[in-house]
């Protein structure tokens, strides 16, 4: 890819732990929306992933050589030892990460490079699907803590704001997280604790207006709307109140498209819960 050819910015699920690369029945639709979406991949100069599981004060940019695996899954029961011997080898890119963070400090930022953490499983698991030949280097981006009012949600639409002139440059953007987060009502619906299989409660409003907003080219207007994306319908129900950091990576992504017009590509159901993936 050259540097007149805009990459595409991408918001998806990255599934349950290793779940999905062990072949777990619920985790498989996911693995034919990554796979039908690795397309995008294709020519790019490079992939920056923003994971819902580095959340920070400040934006941390990986920018070691060569990352090391973080298996931040470790201490959830049951897990086989497969499950701690996955590897992705593709490379950093320690000089795109010293650009990423001085694009973010002129931007007001407070950027951190970070040479020690390892990638984590939004990172990992999704890139051993997507791009299982580890060809192009991988730049993990933390997101931005808060979700109590509307000026924290709109720094994390300007973090991806800043970032926007990389994809012109043919960088991929990646963001790791979900549509749906609300780990309780799954864990309710697991056969083996008893329940029915079927997450109690419908979250469609919620999906259809992120599909109406994501759809909106005007930069401005939809980072207006997004601000207070907490009084969306069943927006407590998707991601209960505290624990919104897996819709954060959404609000990157919007900010990252510009005056792009978004799509909703495709969704899947966890025992019920719909959650779907973002294109720009």
């Amino acid at each position: 890819m050259d540097g007149s050819k805009r990459a595409r910015a991408m918001f998806f699920s990255h599934g349950s732990g290793p779940y999905v690369l062990m072949g777990n029945d619920h985790q498989r639709p996911l693995i034919d929306i990554l796979q039908s979406h690795a397309h995008i991949l294709d020519n790019a100069r490079g992939i920056i992933v923003f994971t819902a599981h580095w959340e920070t004060s400040h934006p941390h940019i990986s920018a070691a050589p060569n990352p090391q695996i973080y298996y931040d899954y470790a201490g959830t029961p049951g897990l086989p030892q497969e499950a701690f011997e996955y590897r992705y080898d593709g490379p950093g890119d320690p000089d795109l990460a010293a650009r990423i963070a001085s694009t973010l400090q002129a931007a007001g930022f407070q950027p951190i490079l970070n040479t020690e953490r390892g990638w984590d499983h939004g990172v990992f698991v999704p890139l051993i699907v997507m791009r299982p030949q580890a060809d192009l280097p991988v730049i993990q981006m933390s997101i931005l803590k808060g979700e109590s009012d509307e000026s924290e949600a709109e720094k994390n639409i300007r973090y991806g704001a800043a970032l926007e002139r990389f994809r012109d440059e043919g960088y991929v953007f990646l963001f790791s997280g979900s549509s749906y987060h609300h780990l309780e009502k799954v864990f309710e619906a697991l056969p083996e604790r008893m329940g029915n299989g079927k997450v109690d409660g419908s979250t469609q409003e919620f999906e259809t207006e992120l599909e109406r907003v994501a759809a909106i080219s005007d930069a401005d207007k939809r980072s207006t709307i997004l601000r207070r994306w907490r009084q969306f319908p069943q927006s407590y129900e998707a991601h209960p109140a505290g624990k919104a950091e897996h819709f954060m990576p959404f609000l990157v992504g919007s900010g990252s498209a510009g005056n792009d017009k978004g799509e909703m590509t495709q969704s899947w159901e966890l025992f019920g819960a719909t959650m779907s993936t973002f294109v720009w």
